[in-house]
């Protein structure tokens, strides 16, 4: 017998006991986030409920002893956030934490907890990634009484349930594992973990570094650090206690799979049929509207608009710094201004985020060390990772890895591109790998399979003058830094003197994204990336561009470009719609930085000197037509 998983009606559990106090609790008063003259930091990312490899960073750092007691002395121990979720005893990571933070303090220490996104998952209502070993750890708080009265509800919302109680016994365990209404109730906002969550910061800064979990998205630098911690506190809670509000009143289910945002936007309309026109008509399919729904609740209309709009808060939603991933993997000449005036608004030289796992596992130091990825994989069992710890010391940073061969270490310049090679690695591999052609038909390009050092990756080939101009492509983008086109080199292969050009694993062209009618997502933005490009192209008079030589990048959604075989004429007009390009500020600063000896020394032997005056007389026009001159 095949049950539907059903949701239970909201003001059932509050008859079991387990709806929180509704009343705002008082505040802890005003909180501090900045922290000078520490000598010591150790910094721990994400642990994911990775609670012995967590335990024995601790150890190895010496913030504990066996016995998991403080020893650290006046060490800040900072917690980058994500003990939730995934992994099994998240549980056992807070208690600890919890007990830390007594232990330190009495000893001139300091340990920081910063409120990573699982947080705010769990918190607000998402448990898609709980483990079942989390829900395990709070099953023996859940008394048999509330399982059973929540189980008769189950049968009595489930049609069919009472003909196969056994049936109907597994469906309910698997929607509510053993352990999951103790779980929910325990991260309440009265409850013993999710009043301890409530009260952590987006983000702290200790000496000349802020400790964030995500990153700095562009509205940091708008907000002061105090106003900022506010700012997402009270919004987070204000969520949190509306949907329970809303849960207590009947209005929205409180044990529910689904987004509780989707959940209120149907609760809106059934508090409001008449939203149900127009556009909006298909929305309201299947809903139970009212027959006759009478007067408009105005309170109960406004307070569910209010928690929609929280849920899509600046300071909780991607655009938080809780999720914020664009100054890890959109390009540089994008974010660095972001980055920069963040940092200059905090008042700090660095950041150090955890959130997004490095390829390689290690801990990587990017923008010339102004922002630290620290995110390995602890939880080695899902992301095959090697615990690290960042330690701050006497001036010096340095990482604590767990391996017995690789117990401190530097840091990692630079991002990875494929695997463990970073840009330079892969140019190098471009320029020494053994080379097999697997296709060579007229002009080119190419394909070719590139082995170095153990590794293999694609590679297009270039011939002659379309590889001399493809090179030259590469080398005004490396000038520019404008991560268009990827990494190339010039190489010899069978006889023909040309370029041999990186082709990215998860790359797709425009062509095959449009066969295919794939959307296009990912964390960055794809019109300020076209930008780009057709800055690029009207810089390189390139009438070559198409649907086959725009790529993407499918991890990301990166836009990259191939195919300049006929860019670089010695012509300095450009086309009408340059007048509606709007240069980022990056990319102005970049294209004034341009003269004739820095082109006539990277270009030599790939472009003339009446090609060089073309570009830098387009370039004039285009800065004069932006209005960026």
């Amino acid at each position: 017998m095949n049950l539907a998983l059903r949701r239970l009606p909201a003001a059932s559990f509050c008859l079991l006991g387990l709806c929180a106090s509704l009343s705002p609790r008082p505040s802890a008063g005003q909180e501090q986030w900045r922290f000078e003259g520490v000598e010591r930091q150790v910094v721990i990312p994400d642990v994911h409920g990775a609670f012995d490899e967590f335990a024995q960073l601790l150890r190895a750092t010496g913030i504990v002893d066996d016995n998991l007691d403080w020893t650290g002395g006046e060490t800040h121990l900072v917690s980058l956030g994500d003990l939730l979720d995934r992994g099994p005893d998240s549980r056992k990571a807070m208690d600890l934490l919890m007990r830390l933070e007594e232990q330190a303090a009495a000893v001139g220490g300091k340990v920081h907890v910063i409120l990573g996104n699982h947080e705010l998952l769990v918190l607000m209502g998402d448990m898609r990634y709980v483990s079942e070993g989390e829900y395990e750890a709070f099953a023996a708080d859940e008394p048999d009484d509330v399982r059973e009265r929540a189980f008769e509800w189950f049968v009595a919302e489930t049609p069919g349930a009472s003909d196969d109680p056994e049936a109907a016994r597994k469906a309910f365990d698997l929607t509510f594992p053993p352990g999951y209404f103790a779980l929910r109730a325990a991260f309440a906002a009265d409850g013993r973990y999710g009043r301890w969550l409530l009260d952590l910061p987006a983000i702290t800064v200790i000496d000349n570094t802020a400790y964030v979990h995500a990153g700095l998205p562009g509205f940091v630098s708008e907000m002061s650090l105090d106003d900022l911690n506010e700012r997402v506190a009270a919004d987070l809670e204000e969520y949190v206690r509306s949907w329970e509000s809303l849960v207590a009143a009947g209005h929205l289910p409180r044990f529910e799979r689904q987004d509780p945002k989707d959940l209120a936007s149907e609760a809106l309309f059934i508090a409001d049929p008449s939203r149900c026109n127009g556009e909006l008509a298909a929305l309201c399919e299947g809903l139970a509207l009212p027959d006759d729904p009478g007067p408009v609740d105005a309170a109960l209309v406004a307070t569910l608009e209010r928690f929609i709009e929280l849920s899509e808060s600046p300071t909780l939603s991607s655009d938080g710094p809780m999720w914020y991933r664009g100054s890890v993997y959109c390009k540089p000449i994008l974010e660095e201004p972001v980055l920069d005036a963040a940092l200059t608004r905090l008042g700090v030289e660095r950041v150090v985020v955890g959130h997004t796992p490095t390829a390689d596992r290690r801990v990587h130091s990017l923008y010339d060390g102004r922002l630290l990825m620290t995110d390995t994989g602890m939880l080695v069992s899902y992301y095959a990772g090697r615990p690290a710890a960042l330690i701050v010391e006497n001036g010096e940073t340095t990482v604590q890895y767990l391996q017995p061969n690789e117990r401190r270490a530097p840091l990692t310049g630079g991002q990875t591109v494929v695997g463990n090679l970073n840009p330079a690695a892969v140019l190098t591999a471009l320029g020494e790998g053994d080379l097999t052609l697997f296709e060579q038909s007229g002009e080119g390009p190419w394909q070719t399979a590139v082995r170095y050092e153990g590794r293999e990756f694609l590679a297009m080939f270039h011939p002659d003058e379309a590889g001399k101009r493809e090179q030259a492509a590469f080398t005004l983008d490396e000038l520019l830094g404008l991560d268009l086109v990827p990494p190339t080199v010039t190489r010899r292969v069978e006889g023909h003197d040309g370029a041999l050009q990186f082709w990215y694993p998860d790359a797709i062209t425009e062509k095959q994204r449009a066969d295919n009618q794939l959307g296009i997502g990912g964390w960055c933005s794809v019109d300020a990336q076209f930008g780009l490009m057709y800055a690029f192209d009207y810089l390189t008079y390139n009438p070559g561009r198409s649907e086959d030589n725009l790529l993407y990048r499918r991890s990301l959604w990166s836009v990259h470009v191939t195919g300049h075989g006929q860019a670089f004429e010695s012509e300095d007009r450009l086309p009408d719609q340059v007048s509606e390009l709007e240069l980022a500020p990056g990319t102005a600063e970049a294209l004034r930085a341009l003269n004739e000896d820095t082109l006539r020394e990277a270009m030599e032997g790939l472009l003339d000197r009446g090609q060089i005056r073309a570009l830098l007389a387009r370039r004039d026009r285009i800065l004069e037509a932006t209005g960026a001159r």
